[in-house]
């Protein structure tokens, strides 16, 4: 494999560990939200709880609303008048960012009505102050186009679904703890593609460092010893005496001025190896040699 190959899939193993760790991130985070979750479920619930407790009933005849201190037992004359509240309230607000008012009481619950402004534009928000869920939203302006009835009737709706909204509350509550089981089952594992990781860290450390060693300068061989290899030892080619036979001793090695002819002269007689040294020595290695000679021999010689 090489070096590109091995950078390639080192990167992709890096990067799918790096979204191994995202991931894992994204999982505690959403632990965390999905436990805020749950609180804010669980606190809505017993609300919307108490709500259905409190709550009066306003349907058919039972019907009743007080607005201003008035009673009324006929949605649209109740309508009428939380309209033309309303509308009051709208004017008076004026170039004022935000404005609550409490209108009357319906169903057992203080109706509230919020004025916002923002962008040149005035919203208006209707609720029963107590029961989650139960908000009516409509742009200030539409407020004189809308039928007294229907705003009241709207209200009375949203009051008796508390029921349903409980409901689906509790399944919130439910399908936001599931999440949290399986997250935190998730959370911890280990990154599934390590081993390949590093094996993957091993092969491209493995490339640098043949590369880095191609790149080096290569090393000048030795040269050999200028004075050559060494005279083999004197005693490697002298043979070794016979058994029973006595050593014999070696002349001594003569200098090399000895063995050059030195220019003769008139009336010199000639140094040779012959010479009477020479033949005296000779003769004292031919004693040591062959000790059995006898005397006429050597004076033959």
């Amino acid at each position: 494999m090489d070096k590109a190959e091995a950078d390639t899939d080192l990167a992709r193993l890096r990067r799918a560990e790096r979204a191994h760790a995202r991931n894992q991130d994204a999982l505690r985070h959403a632990v965390t939200r999905h436990e805020q979750d749950i609180a804010h479920l669980t606190r809505l619930t017993e609300d919307i709880g108490d709500a259905i407790a409190r709550r009066q009933d306003t349907r058919g005849e039972k019907f009743t609303m007080t607005v201003d201190g008035q009673r009324h037992v006929k949605r649209a004359e109740a309508g009428q008048h939380l309209k033309d509240l309303l509308q009051n309230e709208a004017v008076a607000a004026g170039a004022v960012q935000q404005r609550t008012v409490r209108p009357g009481h319906l169903g057992g619950f203080p109706v509230t009505a919020h004025i916002a402004a923002s962008l040149g534009q005035a919203s208006l928000t209707i609720a029963l102050d107590g029961a989650p869920g139960t908000e009516i939203h409509l742009p200030v302006r539409d407020l004189r186009d809308a039928d007294p009835a229907g705003m009241v009737t709207r209200l009375e709706n949203r009051l008796h679904r508390l029921e349903e909204r409980k409901a689906s509350t509790l399944a919130d509550t439910e399908r936001a703890r599931r999440d949290v089981t399986h997250a935190c089952e998730s959370i911890g594992q280990p990154f599934s593609q390590a081993d390949q990781l590093a094996r993957a860290h091993y092969r491209a450390r493995q490339i640098d460092e043949q590369l880095q060693k191609m790149a080096e300068p290569q090393q000048p061989a030795k040269q050999n010893d200028p004075e050559g290899p060494s005279a083999p030892s004197s005693s490697v080619n002298k043979p070794e005496p016979e058994p029973g036979r006595p050593k014999m001793p070696q002349p001594a090695s003569l200098p090399p001025a000895a063995t050059r002819h030195a220019p003769r002269r008139a009336g010199q007689a000639v140094s040779s190896p012959g010479s009477h040294r020479g033949i005296e020595a000779l003769r004292q290695l031919d004693r040591t040699r062959y000790p059995c000679r006898g005397p006429d021999l050597e004076a033959g010689q």
